[in-house]
């Protein structure tokens, strides 16, 4: 049995399309010629060991330092101004810092400034109030970030990205600082959303109840990008990782539940 999120999508879907991503590093490439398409609708989990490019590639996919190819929703990113760059993908980068004075709720106001011109304060306000009820932080909306926890900080960062809302959302560790219950409520509700994804997670576990795709990275390429059940095989995990993985069925559900076994330090 495979896993409920292998759902197939479509040429006729894809929203973004990349070819040959690179991103220039003094004598070597951060990041060496990616290509992949992503769905409406779909979610790309990105993995690998640390330091091989992850937060690199996230960041290139904004357009703003990589050379290659990428088009969203059938027109060339490099077509795209500034402010329509804002207006339809949002990024919750790994080390976001915003002025620690700012309350929550206008801190998560500020994703609907892109579209002030087209849209009513009425209107906003709903967003960002249905933003904040979504992600759990309602009764936060007037603490200033300062007070607040890394865990309270990053559902902010996420209510900010959906307050928006985009048309693509990446996300670069979305679970930090989470706790265990808040990190699966959080990529069950990004998941939720129905909107395009890229999400870069360190914990393997979550990845394949999350994603529709995973994307493998290894020394700034890419190994794989496939259905879960492909892209964590144990070749691949021990290739990538260096640890065994092996797949278990729910007691319940009878859903398949991959665990990984990392060697232990003598």
């Amino acid at each position: 049995m495979t896993h409920p999120m292998e759902r197939q999508f479509t040429r006729s879907n894809v929203l973004l399309s990349v070819r040959n991503l690179s991103v220039p590093g003094g004598t070597t490439s951060l990041i060496r010629n990616i290509s992949f398409d992503l769905s409406a609708g779909e979610c790309i989990a990105v993995i690998g060991p640390n330091g091989c490019g992850k937060s690199t590639f996230i960041n290139a996919l904004i357009g703003t330092i990589a050379r290659g190819h990428i088009s969203l929703a059938g027109r060339p990113l490099t077509s795209y101004s500034r402010k329509e760059r804002a207006k339809h993908i949002a990024l919750l980068a790994q080390h976001d810092e915003p002025d620690p004075r700012l309350r929550v709720e206008e801190y998560v106001a500020l994703g609907r400034i892109p579209h002030y011109a087209c849209s009513t304060p009425a209107h906003n306000t709903y967003l960002v109030h249905k933003a904040l009820d979504e992600t759990g932080i309602a009764a936060l909306r007037n603490q200033r970030l300062g007070n607040l926890s890394g865990g309270e900080r990053q559902k902010a960062a996420l209510a900010r990205a959906f307050a928006q809302p985009p048309s693509l959302l990446l996300l670069d560790e979305p679970t930090n600082h989470l706790d265990p219950l808040a990190r699966t409520k959080i990529l069950s509700l990004v998941r939720q959303k129905g909107i395009a994804t890229l999400a870069v997670l360190h914990d393997l576990p979550l990845v394949e109840p999350f994603a529709n795709r995973v994307m493998v990275m290894q020394d700034g390429a890419m190994v794989i990008c496939d259905k879960p059940h492909k892209a964590l095989s144990k070749r691949i995990m021990h290739q990538v990782f260096g640890m065994n993985s092996f797949t278990v069925h729910h007691p319940k559900t009878g859903l398949p539940i991959r665990l990984f076994e990392a060697p232990l330090c003598a």
